[in-house]
């Protein structure tokens, strides 16, 4: 499951309850979930050599590989995965972050020395399948493309929405991490290579100029999964460093904003503050990519 501590140390009652919850199914990829404890698994046995620590690491790969769709996506939870949960998730790293560690584990590389080539080969095909749901999912615009969704349809790779403030969109942060994926494979494909110089120019081209995010204080407020003393506003401020919205209408590229009603407005201001304070919805995601991995990347390849 997701987000709670795996290296904390555990209290008897704590290990109980461990213990009490492993046979249940709510295994997620989000927030770091899976992925990196079989990637962690993995370098333990390497430093210590222990089987149960390999044998381990090997039922989470196995897993890993059994959660993927066969047109190469994964899923936000495994198994049985329903509504949004079914949805390609790229949203959080989800499935970046699975072919992360299937990709290092095909090839061998540190801490998958050790894997079996039957398993090596699996990741290979596992990852090569990604690599195609990935450049299916890229969302063209009259024909041109452009960036990736936080979530995309697990049959038809349309961009889809997820929970009620997540519209459907293109989305910068996700974008970024996907260009960062595509172009860590070696000996790019033509269609990689133009799926990333299309992506980098459309971050490039939305990138909002002149304004910043301001923390604000205001009155204390208890809401549903978050408490808050602050809100948010955003600025003109012809000095500030280029910034990216986390959502984009599709086709007219206008940064968009929802609260928990789902109603799409234009305006940061226009979300009520339980939204403004409970989401990220400013970053400057994209920024290394533009200036620093790209232009390397390029000169590569």
């Amino acid at each position: 499951a997701k987000d709670y501590d795996m290296l904390a140390v555990l209290t008897e009652e704590q290990r109980a309850a461990v213990l009490a919850s492993r046979e249940r199914n709510d295994t997620s990829f989000d927030n770091d979930a899976t992925y990196p404890q079989v990637d962690y698994l993995a370098r333990v046995y390497t430093a210590l050599g222990n089987p149960a620590d390999r044998e381990a690491c090997l039922r989470g790969l196995d897993f890993m590989l059994s959660a993927q769709y066969e047109n190469g996506g994964f899923p936000q939870k495994y198994p049985k995965p329903k509504g949004i949960s079914a949805r390609i998730t790229f949203n959080d790293g989800a499935m970046i972050g699975v072919l992360g560690v299937l990709k290092d584990a095909g090839r061998g590389n540190a801490p998958f020395a050790w894997l079996d080539e039957r398993r090596r080969e699996r990741a290979r095909r596992a990852v090569a399948k990604g690599i195609d749901c990935i450049l299916k999912c890229q969302i063209a615009v009259e024909g041109r493309l452009t960036g990736w969704g936080q979530q995309h349809d697990e049959v038809t790779f349309a961009p889809a929405g997820a929970r009620t403030f997540e519209l459907v969109s293109t989305c910068p942060q996700d974008t970024a991490q996907i260009c960062e994926f595509l172009m860590s494979l070696p000996h790019p494909s033509p269609a990689i290579v133009a799926a990333v110089d299309a992506a980098v120019a459309w971050m490039q081209k939305v990138q909002l100029r002149g304004v910043r995010l301001e923390k604000i204080k205001a009155e204390k407020v208890a809401f549903y999964r978050h408490t808050t003393e602050n809100d948010f506003v955003v600025v003109e401020d012809p000095t500030a460093p280029p910034l990216w919205a986390r959502t984009y209408e599709i086709g007219s590229d206008r940064p968009v904003f929802a609260s928990r009603d789902g109603i799409k407005v234009y305006s940061f201001g226009e979300m009520d503050r339980e939204r403004r304070t409970g989401t990220a919805w400013f970053g400057k995601w994209p920024q290394r990519v533009i200036d620093e991995r790209y232009p390397q990347w390029k000169t590569q390849w």
